[in-house]
């Protein structure tokens, strides 16, 4: 790999206006395991192409391998807007919803995969993988294990059809569990929120602005202008779903000290 890497940064050299040398260069980082100077790479190809679905599909790859889930996930979606017949990013996207244990998704994905080849292995067996951890995960989640509906709860109150209770020990225990594990996933979501800003919206803000500055047509830095807005888009997306979250893990303690 180092020895690719070398060849690779040559063509770069050579023809720094080609992303696929930029792609090759960043797998390569990314096979070797060095995995920010591959998502460094990348960026560039990115930057370079905004159109070109393999940039956002190594990308994803590189962003999964240095765990950055939420990233991969913008990644990976963004290479099949792209590209929407790409059923090996669809087969990715299901990994990094492995790897968030987020098994109804990965299911998803999987299947799309397997729609568009029913040939792809590691999509099949991801789906076998995604749907043994679902059932598993319902035989072994306790009615305290997940994060409760106030408002669905509240009526069933009101009904007669729920009473409160108190809980053991042993369920405190487990649901105290489940919320630090969701409480770890918020923090995860806010770290990725952090790396979006770093990574992809300061970049993007300082290209526009020095093309704002050295030309003086509007229309050179359109794309720049294009390419800040997606991904402000997909920030705004990501502190949506944080927020979601953080709000019902609220709800979630307050219910459970209320009982």
């Amino acid at each position: 790999y180092d020895r690719a890497i070398e060849l690779f940064k040559r063509l770069v050299a050579l023809d720094p206006r080609r992303p696929d040398h930029l792609i090759n260069l960043g797998a390569a980082y990314s096979r070797k395991g060095d995995f920010k100077e591959a998502i460094k790479t990348l960026q560039q190809a990115v930057m370079r192409d905004r159109r070109c679905a393999a940039a956002y599909y190594n990308l994803g790859m590189a962003q999964r391998g240095a765990k950055q889930f939420g990233l991969a996930v913008s990644a990976y979606k963004e290479a099949i807007r792209l590209d929407p017949d790409a059923a090996d990013a669809y087969a990715s996207l299901g990994h990094v919803y492995m790897d968030m244990k987020n098994y109804s998704q990965a299911a998803l994905n999987y299947e799309r995969a397997l729609q568009l080849n029913p040939d792809l292995q590691r999509a099949r067996q991801g789906l076998d993988q995604a749907r043994n951890l679902q059932a598993e995960a319902k035989r072994s989640m306790s009615p305290f294990g997940r994060l409760v509906n106030i408002q669905e709860v509240e009526e069933r109150i009101a009904k007669g059809e729920a009473k409160l209770r108190a809980l053991s020990a042993q369920e405190r225990f487990e649901d105290r569990s489940q919320v630090h594990r969701l409480a770890k996933e918020a923090e995860h979501d806010a770290h990725a929120v952090l790396n979006m800003l770093k990574s992809e919206i300061s970049p993007a803000i300082l290209e526009l602005a020095r093309h704002i500055n050295e030309q003086d047509n509007p229309r050179d830095w359109g794309a720049q202008v294009q390419a800040l807005g997606q991904a402000t888009q997909r920030l705004q997306t990501f502190s949506e779903v944080l927020i979601k979250k953080i709000d019902e893990l609220k709800a979630h303690d307050d219910f459970i000290r209320g009982t």
